[in-house]
């Protein structure tokens, strides 16, 4: 293998090559493709490289018989899944009640906010996840509306 490609939110590096955080070198074995963080005063990945990355191996990613794996890289924490439940069957009677669910992966420490529109339905800073008394233990809306 003497090629392959990294696509992310920073740009396109082809094999061999680099920016800020993607990395592929060309060696005896074949094509390594990486992706670093690199730890500069307690700064790591930043915003502009939270996102999506593609990799292609063993060619670019413009040939069509290449393989291509994705990888979502974010710095602290992503929701993994929402599901909304008990909605109505009749979505035109008000108020409506439902419970929506999330999951979140990543970081231990986070903050996390809910919105819709304007109206904030749950706000919580410096949240745990190791910490039994944190201040974010989720939250039941049990009485938030919004029309």
């Amino acid at each position: 293998m003497d090629d392959g490609q990294w696509i992310g939110p920073n740009g396109t590096v082809p094999c061999p090559g680099s920016n800020s955080n993607l990395n592929c070198n060309v060696g005896l074995s074949g094509a390594s493709l990486s992706v670093h963080i690199p730890a500069t005063f307690q700064v790591y990945l930043q915003p502009p490289g939270d996102g999506w990355y593609k990799c292609c191996l063993p060619t670019n990613c413009s040939d069509p018989n290449t393989n291509i794996i994705f990888a979502n890289i974010f710095r602290f924490a992503q929701i993994l899944s929402f599901t909304v439940t008990g909605l109505s069957s009749d979505m035109t009677v008000y108020p409506q009640e439902y419970k929506l669910i999330c999951t979140k992966i990543g970081h231990g420490y986070y903050g996390i906010s809910m919105r819709i529109g304007n109206t904030t339905l749950a706000s919580y800073t410096y949240c745990i996840d190791k910490l039994i008394c944190s201040p974010c233990p989720g939250s039941v809306l049990v009485s938030s509306t919004h029309t």
